[in-house]
């Protein structure tokens, strides 16, 4: 009777652990700024989406304050827009930094091409990243040409919103 009481006192504690890691690995409640534009004279939606998918805040009051401080983005023709604070819950991902490739052309200054070097290049840490990219060395390119190893913050996130 003794084991028996333990052993579900032990299962008990290991699932309340393990519940506890999955609920930090799952999502959890962001609030971002939704843009909105409407068509004024028929009221059809034109397009909508996040403002800016870096801008998020932990809850409606920090989004909500941000809101008040912006004036009306005036629009011209017969669009209406509007912005509001919504809630989205995203995967917790632990950020992670790329190696990027930036191929330029030097007469022009055109942007000729940018990716991201290999998945297997990414590091939790942004000054692990830049030291690799130090180490890897600067790319030789022909005369009209020049190219950067930098790093950048990759998302793999999924959003959705609610």
């Amino acid at each position: 009777m003794k084991w028996t009481i333990l052993l579900i006192l032990l299962c008990g504690s290991l699932v309340s652990i393990c519940a506890l890691a999955d609920d930090a690995k799952g999502t959890h409640s962001r609030w971002v700024i939704i843009l909105t534009l409407t068509d004024a004279t028929s009221g059809k939606l034109v397009k909508q989406g996040d403002l800016d998918a870096d801008l998020e805040f932990d809850d409606a009051i920090k989004c909500e304050s941000i809101l008040a401080r912006v004036r009306p983005t005036p629009v011209s023709g017969n669009l209406a827009v509007a912005l509001t604070c919504r809630k989205v819950d995203r995967n917790v991902i632990v950020p992670r930094w790329g190696i990027v490739v930036t191929v330029t052309d030097t007469t022009t200054g055109e942007l000729l091409e940018q990716h991201e070097l290999d998945p297997e290049f990414e590091y939790s840490d942004p000054v692990k990243c830049q030291a690799m990219a130090a180490r890897l060395g600067p790319i030789r390119a022909p005369t009209n040409l020049a190219a950067a190893l930098t790093c950048r913050r990759v998302d793999r996130s999924n959003a959705v919103l609610l």
